[in-house]
């Protein structure tokens, strides 16, 4: 009787493990023991080496290809695991499959669509394919799981939005032309164009990764590209027009790695990239951006901002307006920031010219440790409501902090460089310029000190430094300017040039602050106008192993004090 139970438990424990394989959340099929031949893509010719062999071989791909108002479809999983549904040329996928599966798109429709379920991750590799949805999105991933897009070398690929969707409100989303509910990478060095006729052009509800390949977005009615995590640029062309913001990282991060970025944008605060925490900008790439409605940013951060390199070239066209919804102004800026902004490195050049634009705005700390920054704002003053905003250059609403770098900020109307905390200059070379009369180059809220760095203020109105706070000696003088002419400050002793600048405007009362390491104490200069630089390089209105001459002495000063008042002669 024992011996007959002994024999019964190989029996029992198969059962067992029989009706544990099948009660899974999921299908688990194990691998096929006679798979069906891998797909062979023939992508097209090299035309600059018609014999090279560039035939790509995937194994276990699901191969889906358009024709016109048909599809085509191989799929070697069929009735185990994943299975398709195909209604002229729109393919629903449902992928109960245990393991990553690959897919190929290939072909063209004007009346098709292909949306996938998935259990698990999946590549698309894409392979020369152009889908227009009439009604619908063209591409919709209703996966949580990662998408890697993969764009073939030397194709060119296409998704085109409906002008509505008719399928939203069924308990979907349907955000985007091509929308995904998972993480979204892209890579391969192929061309991908996505036209959105309604809501966003690629929109996932996770985050959205670019690591090559050409993205082209012609036209988005809203965002272009539009992540609820965040949004990582590390390679790649990504060429964007939108109507709403070109980027927009809904509730995460923005991260520039590498890549060039060019982004339009046309409505009313459409931005160029937006994010609703941090944005790190440290490319080798360029990136350049251009606003044209009213208050629209080229960058606009609701967390810190950190520039570490990369070059940048922002443009804003849009006027303020009174923003009814927040009972307040809003305007546009070049790089707005409602944390602590830092820029380390970098060239950034920012053009703003509407009614109260900025070039760069924060609301928190603004440090500027190296880089090139040149902020140029034109526009006039907005003012509606009994409320006011006006075109400053560089602002801050706390504190502004110069260490290093060469920064150049211009205002046609207002002060050029302003901080309503305290300004410190500790370094570097900065020029600051009012094109206005009644403003300063240079201005502040508790106090103005300069520690090192040269720099210069223009402005129909002194800019005062904080004499008992500063540690290194400057000059003012006040008198007339001519757009155009050059000053120079040379040493008496032994003629040593020791600052030259252009003058960018002209005023018939002027006031000019020069700091400089090189102003001794003690010591005799010459300020003069006019005059000729040769050799030498220049920043903008700033030259630098110049050789002057030539020039009218305007002043001649012994340095008495940190603060030094230069008379007239």
């Amino acid at each position: 009787m024992k011996r007959s139970c002994l024999l019964l438990i190989p029996f029992v424990i198969y059962t067992i493990f029989t009706i544990f394989m099948s009660c899974g959340g999921h299908d688990v099929i194990p691998p096929d023991p006679d798979p069906d031949p891998p797909v062979i893509i023939d992508p097209p010719i090299d035309p600059f080496d018609p014999d090279k062999d560039t035939t790509i071989v995937l194994e276990g791909a699901v191969e889906i290809r358009f024709d016109g108002d048909s599809v085509i479809i191989k799929n070697p999983y069929e009735g185990k695991g994943i299975s398709t549904i195909r209604q002229g040329a729109h393919v629903v996928v449902r992928s109960t499959w245990y393991d990553e599966i690959t897919y190929l798109l290939t072909g063209t429709t004007e009346d098709g669509s292909l949306k996938i379920y998935s259990d698990v991750r999946f590549e698309l590799v894409m392979n020369g394919i152009d889908i227009v949805n009439p009604d619908d999105p063209a591409l919709n991933i209703q996966s949580g799981k990662r998408g890697k897009i993969t764009l073939l070398e030397g194709t060119t690929n296409r998704l085109v939005g409906g002008m509505g969707f008719v399928s939203e409100g069924n308990g979907e989303d349907v955000k985007a032309a091509f929308f995904s509910e998972g993480q979204l990478i892209f890579n391969g060095t192929g061309s991908l164009t996505v036209i959105s006729r309604y809501r966003h052009a690629i929109c996932s509800d996770d985050y959205i990764r670019i690591d090559d390949g050409e993205i082209l977005i012609p036209i988005a009615a809203t965002d272009g590209l539009h992540a609820n995590d965040y949004i990582e640029i590390n390679g790649g062309t990504i060429d964007i027009t939108s109507m709403s913001d070109g980027m927009e990282a809904e509730k995460g991060y923005v991260v520039l790695n590498g890549g060039m970025v060019h982004i339009r944008t046309t409505e009313r605060k459409g931005h160029g990239i937006k994010s609703a925490t941090e944005t790190t900008v440290q490319t080798t790439g360029h990136v350049e951006i251009k606003v044209r409605g009213d208050a629209s940013k080229a960058f606009n951060s609701k967390g810190n901002m950190h520039f570490i390199k990369g070059n940048l070239d922002l443009t804003t066209l849009g006027d303020a307006f009174y923003d009814s919804e927040e009972s307040s102004i809003s305007s546009a800026a070049g790089i707005k920031c409602d944390g602590n902004l830092t820029i380390d490195g970098g060239t950034i050049v920012i053009h703003s010219s509407g009614l109260g634009g900025k070039g760069i705005n924060a609301d928190k700390t603004l440090t500027i440790n190296g880089g090139e920054v040149t902020a140029i704002t034109s526009g006039n003053e907005f003012r509606t409501h009994n409320d006011n905003t006006t075109a400053k250059a560089i602002k801050s609403n706390s504190h502004l902090i110069c260490n290093g770098g060469l920064i150049y900020a211009r205002s046609a109307t207002h002060n050029g460089m302003d901080a309503s905390g305290a300004l410190t200059i500790a370094g570097g070379t900065v020029m600051a310029v009012s094109s206005s009369s009644s403003r300063k180059g240079f201005d502040f809220g508790t106090s103005f000190k300069i520690t090192g760095g040269t720099l210069i203020g223009i402005g129909g109105i002194a800019s005062s430094p904080t004499a008992a706070l500063c540690t290194q000696n400057a000059v003012v003088y006040a008198g007339s300017i001519t757009q155009g002419k050059c000053y120079n400050i040379t040493a008496s002793s032994d003629e040593k040039n020791i600052l030259t600048c252009g003058i960018p405007c002209t005023l018939s009362r002027a006031s000019i602050l020069f700091g400089s390491p090189d102003l001794e104490t003690g010591e005799r200069y010459t300020i003069s106008s006019g005059g000729e630089v040769t050799e030498g390089t220049t920043f903008n209105d700033i030259y630098f192993n110049a050789i002057y001459s030539g020039g009218t002495p305007l002043s001649i000063f012994t340095v008495s004090s940190v603060i030094t008042t230069a008379a007239p002669f």
